[in-house]
């Protein structure tokens, strides 16, 4: 899913919102046959700009206790929720911001 989300992120950068949409729907038809975690929808949605949806996404892998959350401040794929206030606040509940 990682490499999925990435992929959504480069065609986001470039432009390509269509194929952004594309990935998020394939996520959906996955996740009838098997788990994928809501940080990857977060990916996704923060690359389409859907930073609400993103963050709730980041709260539920949060809530799943999601270990890649403790890279969350340093991932370039959620630069554009440093200035959400739900953001910031969760990366205080995973000990990342004083």
């Amino acid at each position: 899913m990682i490499i999925l989300s990435s992929l959504a992120n480069t065609y986001a950068r470039k432009g390509e919102r269509e194929e952004v949409l594309k990935i998020r729907d394939e996520f959906i038809q996955l996740q009838k046959e098997k788990y994928i975690s809501p940080f990857y929808f977060a990916m996704v949605d923060a690359s389409l700009g859907n930073y609400n949806p993103a963050v709730d996404s980041l709260y539920k892998a949060y809530y799943e206790h999601f270990g890649i959350l403790v890279y969350l401040k340093a991932s370039p794929f959620f630069k554009t929720l440093q200035s959400e206030l739900r953001f910031i606040e969760l990366l205080r509940k995973i000990g990342l911001e004083e």
